[in-house]
């Protein structure tokens, strides 16, 4: 799923792309909130809308974290990320405006995803209940 930040004006919790990325009818991201009292906004979302030709396309586009996320999750990442890629999901999380990047642990493919994560930002800031939490902005603004 693209980071994306919803809505606007002034945001009283961080925006935090998290992996991996629930389906509609799983709330993983959900519990693990809860249960580490660590309230934020979700980072994702997308909508299928009308392209160029009536084709169906994603909106927003797809993003390289998205892209991290997705080989990750089917065992396709191939590290060491290139430095292309590496500037690419640094760029893209600062565009997007997430505060923080979380992995969880023990999903498919976590591991991949974390050490792609800590190419591009470093050893994680933390994390509770096993999960990796990366600080890319402060967020008291």
């Amino acid at each position: 799923m693209p980071a994306v930040a919803l809505g606007g004006g002034e945001r009283t919790a961080p925006v935090v792309a998290i992996y991996p990325a629930a389906p509609a009818w799983a709330a993983d991201e959900m519990v693990w909130q809860a249960e580490v009292d660590f309230s934020f906004s979700l980072a994702g979302g997308y909508a299928i809308v009308p392209g160029a030709g009536s084709h169906a396309v994603e909106s927003p586009p797809l993003d390289a974290l998205w892209l991290v996320f997705a080989a990750g999750s089917l065992h396709e990442l191939r590290l060491p990320l290139t430095r292309g890629a590496r500037a690419a999901v640094l760029g893209d999380l600062r565009a997007l405006g997430v505060d923080d990047v979380v992995v969880l642990g023990g999903a498919e493919g976590s591991q991949s995803v974390r050490r792609a994560l800590d190419e591009v930002l470093g050893p994680p800031a933390g994390g509770k209940g096993g999960a990796a939490r990366w600080r890319i902005r402060d967020t008291t603004r």
